[in-house]
């Protein structure tokens, strides 16, 4: 993955953060189980609409999957590159949070007497 491949992976990062900040009861209500299918469909939703908009800038040329210009590629392909765009987003997303996790205790359970 080269450098600009990872700007697109941070755009599509940050802007997931942003709305999850600016809507967090919508998409992380209190009693939410994990894996919320509502941030899965955000990063999708998001890592889709960013590659495109990356590949219609005049940035789009340099952005290069695979040895092609992101502005030479077809709608499927724009789409393979947003699915991998969005695990890596997910991927980060998940280092963050275990960085984050370092150092705080984990419960235990109670023993039974």
């Amino acid at each position: 993955m080269t450098l600009n491949a990872l700007v697109l992976v941070g755009a599509v990062y940050g802007l997931v953060e942003l709305v999850e900040h600016l809507a967090p009861n919508w998409f992380n209500p209190p009693n939410a189980a994990k894996g919320q299918p509502r941030t899965v469909g955000l990063v999708a939703v998001v890592s889709v609409g960013m590659t495109f908009l990356v590949g219609a800038s005049v940035w789009a040329h340099e952005q290069v999957v695979g040895g092609h210009p992101l502005d030479r590629l077809d709608v499927a392909s724009k789409l393979v590159v947003a699915v991998f765009v969005a695990g890596a987003a997910a991927g980060l997303d998940r280092g963050v949070k275990a960085l984050a996790d370092v150092g705080t205790p984990v419960p235990q359970k109670p023993i039974a007497k």
